[in-house]
């Protein structure tokens, strides 16, 4: 916890965008105090932020929420323009906990196989949580920021695109990792 908390006053903002022109703002989030640059969108509520290092190597502090259907649902993330290629992240509740895999998708259409790897993520508890309507999900990305997976240190210095993606229905077997994702029937970009 101590290295972690080390690890989050290292990381400043950085002016981002995702992709298609969505554009993020400054934000704090006022339970672990990280400053993040943050993507909202009003229309599905679905928000991912971004914590980047002084000088970004491999790690970043992400932080995704959405909202919750009563069956349950999921979020994802891509670390590039495109769902389709790059490492994506997808979250979603196991009870009161949060689960989370690294994917990598050939199709938009069909759930993507887990991707292993040297990228890992560390939750920050503080930051994490679930309830009936809601989910959040605050992590370290370490050895996330690399070419060969879609976001490279050199898209730190200005714009880059990320995309993202929302599933309304539950994922088969929440407490699996390799668990097959619903389609985002709730948004993507």
């Amino acid at each position: 916890m101590i290295t972690l908390f080390s690890t989050t006053l290292l990381f400043s903002l950085h002016i981002v965008t995702l992709s298609n022109a969505q554009t993020t703002a400054p934000f704090t989030d006022i339970v672990t105090g990280i400053q993040f640059q943050r993507f909202f969108g009003a229309k599905t509520q679905f928000a991912f932020g971004i914590a980047l290092p002084e000088n970004p190597t491999t790690d970043f502090i992400g932080q995704m929420t959405f909202p919750l259907t009563a069956a349950g649902g999921w979020g994802g993330i891509a670390l590039a323009d495109d769902m389709v290629g790059p490492l994506l992240l997808a979250a979603w509740p196991n009870g009161n906990a949060v689960e989370s895999s690294f994917r990598l998708a050939s199709t938009e259409d069909a759930s993507p196989p887990v991707a292993n790897g040297n990228f890992s993520v560390a939750p920050i508890p503080s930051g994490t949580s679930v309830n009936a309507s809601s989910m959040s999900f605050t992590f370290l990305c370490q050895n996330c920021i690399d070419s060969k997976l879609g976001f490279a240190a050199g898209n730190t210095l200005g714009t880059f695109g990320m995309a993202w993606a929302l599933a309304g229905k539950p994922v088969s077997n929440p407490a699996d990792a390799a668990t097959e994702l619903s389609f985002h029937d709730k948004g993507m970009q």
